[in-house]
């Protein structure tokens, strides 16, 4: 009887152990540990954020989802729901005056377990007339740029600068520059403003005009208008116009606002030497102020007659790009003329010293080179008159007017 009674308590012990296995708790701790861990190898260099980012809704470990969920800890900021699927956007504050630091946690789970992960993140002093990437559709913006060479920030306005209404006009008013609108579309945004009730949109062309072989580059409003896409590393807006970018902005001293080729702006020109066109909050207009120019080297007078040395030396101090104001006097032997519709040549003095004449012109200014009845050629000395600077660090004179020529013997 006892053997039976033990037997019967075994089974019921072992049948205990069955049940007690059938229900014993999963350990999710090893998943959610490797979820923390590829949450860390995502933004553990997310240390300082200016603009909104993106921070995802799951990650996968192994065969399992793990959900993620996050949190902030300033009242200012916000994770919405992004429009990527499956994706969180942190919305940070058009304007903050002062660096602040906040805390973002994430936490991951599984079924009913959970654990969490914080990442410390600095908001920088943000600038409501900083560069915008990303516009708000609905809200009013000025197109505009900081155009450094002549010392403005110059609004885009409706009216067309010329007869040929290539260009559109720019103005200091920022009252007096229209409200534009982005248009979120595949590839980009449309930009566009109301011109007697009608909606016109920012929009760059390549025209072929009469009696020319190369189409001309336009800037005008249009009822359709094209997808301008924005570079965070030039702070420009590019379009494409026959399979090549173009930048809409302007260069040099010019105070309207064109199209030109893409390969012009880079990170190192942009704001230099090229000048974009970006947006900024309309009620923030009033607060944007023209850039300094940086300091250059104190230049002779003008009006006198440098070396090439002299010119080589001095260059070096500018900004490229960018011209002195007054012009100057050079002399040197043509080695070469490279391109003889703008009369691009090089010469050199006695000793070798090489420097490059950038479009030349006759005594006075009046004819380029192409047309000139009698053009010096190489071996020529000439005396060059003009503006000197560097462009991607060769030393220049610029648009050089050929005061004297003497043949070569």
């Amino acid at each position: 009887m006892k053997k039976l009674l033990a037997l019967i308590l075994a089974v019921i012990f072992c049948l205990g152990m069955v049940a007690c296995d059938g229900e014993k708790k999963v350990d999710n701790s090893k998943t959610l540990d490797n979820a923390i861990a590829i949450l860390n190898n995502l933004y553990k260099d997310t240390t300082k954020t200016p603009a909104d980012y993106d921070l995802v809704g799951s990650v996968k470990v192994g065969e399992t989802t793990v959900a993620v969920v996050w949190t902030v800890s300033l009242d200012t900021i916000k994770v919405v729901e992004s429009e990527k699927e499956s994706f969180y956007t942190v919305d940070l504050p058009s304007a903050n005056e002062n660096e602040t630091t906040y805390v973002l946690t994430a936490t991951v789970s599984v079924g009913k377990d959970s654990k969490t992960k914080e990442f410390t993140i600095t908001l920088p002093v943000i600038d409501p007339t900083a560069a915008i990437g990303n516009p708000e559709e609905g809200k009013a913006y000025k197109l505009y740029m900081d155009q450094l060479t002549v010392g403005k920030v110059l609004f885009v306005t409706t009216e067309a600068s010329n007869s040929q209404k290539k260009y559109l006009k720019g103005t200091e008013n920022a009252a007096e520059a229209p409200d534009f609108y982005a248009e979120k579309v595949e590839g980009g945004y449309k930009f566009y403003t109301t011109v007697d009730g009608a909606k016109q949109y920012l929009t760059g062309a390549l025209i072929l005009e009469d009696g020319k072989e190369y189409k001309s580059k336009y800037l005008r409003l249009t009822e359709e208008g094209n997808v301008w896409y924005y570079k965070a590393d030039c702070n420009a807006w590019f379009t494409k116009l026959d399979g090549a970018e173009y930048v809409v902005g302007s260069y040099s001293s010019y105070d309207t606002f064109s199209i030109s080729e893409g390969t012009y702006m880079k990170p190192e020109t942009s704001g230099v030497s090229q000048f974009p066109c970006v947006l900024v909050p309309s009620d923030a207009a009033d607060k944007l102020k023209p850039a300094e120019k940086p300091e250059g080297p104190e230049l002779p007078t003008a009006d006198t007659t440098l070396t090439i040395p002299q010119i080589l030396d001095l260059v070096k101090g500018m900004t490229h790009n960018v011209y002195s104001e007054g012009k100057y006097y050079v002399v040197g032997e043509i080695t070469e003329v490279y391109n003889e519709q703008y009369g691009n040549m090089k010469i050199k003095d006695a000793e070798g010293n090489i420097l490059t004449i950038y479009g030349t012109y006759s005594a006075d200014g009046s004819t380029r080179y192409d047309a000139m009845a009698t053009k010096p050629v190489a071996g020529d000395t000439v005396k060059i008159y003009g503006v000197i600077g560097h462009y991607n660090e060769t030393a220049q004179v610029k648009n050089g007017w050929i005061v004297e020529h003497t043949p070569a013997a």
